[in-house]
């Protein structure tokens, strides 16, 4: 079900955080290796309303003591119609990352990143940005970790116009704020969220975008996993490219196989 909503408040996140930091190794080190993850969701609606969607989700990461790389694909679509009348798609998006981070397992870690991505029901045709930043890990212990991170990116996004039209690019230049928290509740019970918060540079309080995701996480046995998803976008830019909100959200239940 895509769900639309009020826009999300900017958290509050101090840059004094960072600089008061030594790189000490940190307690508790993460399993180094590979790690890949595929996952499928999907949430469907009936009776008066016929609404579908689906949401699916790679990730690929290898890391060690000097170097981490992580990568991910994300699809999702959703598509309605009324009782008698014919679908229309209502959300349909893209999006593809590449990061790496520099001794991943310090406290203090500088790294660097890329993103791609299209998205229907925000009006984006291609948005592409890239930068380097420092994350700050303040706990981590076996599948538990808190951190923040701060980053300034370059991005580029070229709006989705009709064909007849000349599409508008817009270049900024935006600071990136990273909020996540994961944490193993029970032995077979996992939670995880993280928020960005990316103003602009030039005009923070105007011109901003907000991404939060929540997702439970159920083993059934070491490989297979049920999830539950609730992930809210808000792009302050998003109706002036002709969107229906500034706001997109979506609840899609799924399973998840690590391997």
């Amino acid at each position: 079900m895509i769900v639309r909503s009020r826009g999300l408040l900017p958290p509050a996140v101090t840059l004094s955080t960072l600089l008061v930091v030594i790189g000490a190794r940190l307690d508790g080190q993460t399993t180094a290796g590979w790690e890949r993850s595929a996952q499928l969701g999907a949430n469907v609606w009936y009776g008066a309303a016929h609404t579908r969607v689906v949401s699916s989700e790679l990730a690929v990461g290898h890391s060690d003591s000097s170097l981490a790389v992580r990568s991910g694909l994300r699809f999702g679509y959703a598509d309605d119609r009324d009782a008698d009348g014919p679908r229309r798609v209502t959300a349909r998006s893209t999006e593809a990352s590449l990061g790496l981070d520099y001794r991943p397992f310090d406290r203090l870690s500088p790294f660097v990143f890329g993103s791609g991505e299209s998205s229907y029901q925000q009006r984006i045709a291609l948005r592409v940005n890239g930068g380097v930043g420092a994350k700050l890990t303040l706990m981590r212990k076996n599948r538990d970790d808190l951190s923040i991170s701060l980053a300034l990116l370059a991005e580029r996004t070229r709006a989705l116009v009709p064909r007849d039209s000349i599409a508008s690019v817009a270049t900024r230049a935006r600071w990136s704020w990273r909020f996540r928290y994961r944490r193993q509740l029970t032995p077979t019970l996992y939670v995880s969220h993280v928020t960005f918060y990316q103003p602009t540079v030039e005009r923070p309080a105007t011109q901003y975008t907000v991404d939060a995701t929540t997702t439970l996480e159920a083993a059934i046995n070491s490989i297979l996993s049920l999830t539950a998803t609730l992930r809210d976008r808000y792009d302050s830019e998003a109706r002036g490219r002709g969107a229906i909100s500034d706001n997109d959200g979506q609840f899609v239940l799924g399973l998840r196989a690590r391997f």
